[in-house]
């Protein structure tokens, strides 16, 4: 009889993608507009657009943030129009101030490649990656100033792991914003682990791009298992999985 071949390492991942696509998420939960993406932020956005007013200006303006956040470019622009109408620099709050400093940062990864090579040889412009330094830096004054606060240490750290591999004294920043988030977050509270996790996966897997070490590449498999367990939503079981495909695919084959 002949022997089986046996699995190949991108076979064995392909097999498990494919397991974890049909097994349904183990948890549900209600995010905030705060932590909100993709379609469902876009819901929330269009319900509270479709009654806008002073108190949910915020809310607005954070979901048009969060659709930017994921190559939306129109929002972008929609954000930032909103941003100086409704929030005048002068009476920011230190929030405000935080996600006009993301903005700032998305809007540098929406350029062209061609924009980007022409900003940086341009002497009369700031080059992409002054740009987003101090898109970075608004938003670190703000996490200085409030240092306890969840919320804005998870926006810094998202910032982060998202652009720690063009700018990379971004990495120590990122760990440190996880290491203190980490004992700061219970065991029932999917979206934050969800979101920790994530970015964790973020930070191992980039720095294992860069570096090529084992325990990187180990790591970014942990967390990313570890964000799925917690996906509470479509969109963040989507989101994961994406990374989950990335994340494995590359490990296996470096």
């Amino acid at each position: 009889m002949r022997p089986e071949k046996p699995q190949s390492a991108h076979g064995v991942w392909v097999i498990l993608f494919t397991l974890l696509l049909a097994v349904p998420p183990v948890r549900a939960c209600e995010p905030a507009s705060f932590f909100l993406f993709r379609d469902e932020a876009r819901v929330r956005l269009d319900s509270l657009s479709a009654a806008p007013d002073q108190e949910n200006a915020t809310d607005r303006l954070v979901l048009m943030h969060n659709l930017a956040f994921h190559k939306d470019k129109e929002q972008r622009e929609r954000a930032e129009k909103f941003l100086d109408k409704q929030f005048p620099k002068k009476t920011r709050s230190a929030l405000i101030r935080a996600y006009t400093g993301s903005l700032r940062m998305i809007k540098v990864s929406h350029r062209t490649t061609g924009s980007k090579v022409l900003r940086t040889i341009n002497p009369l412009t700031k080059s992409p990656h002054a740009e987003a330094k101090e898109g970075y830096r608004m938003i670190s004054e703000v996490v200085e100033s409030d240092s306890s606060n969840t919320l804005l240490r998870l926006l810094r750290v998202t910032a982060a792991a998202e652009s720690a591999e063009h700018l990379h004294e971004l990495f120590d920043s990122a760990k440190i914003d996880l290491e203190w988030l980490a004992p700061r977050t219970g065991p029932s509270d999917s979206v934050y682990l969800f979101l920790i996790h994530l970015n964790w996966a973020k930070y191992h897997y980039k720095l294992f791009k860069r570096e090529k070490a084992s325990h990187d590449r180990e790591g970014a498999k942990w967390h990313v298992t570890e964000a799925l367990e917690y996906s509470c939503t479509p969109v963040y079981r989507q989101w994961a999985m994406e990374w989950w495909e990335r994340i494995f695919r590359a490990t296996e084959t470096e």
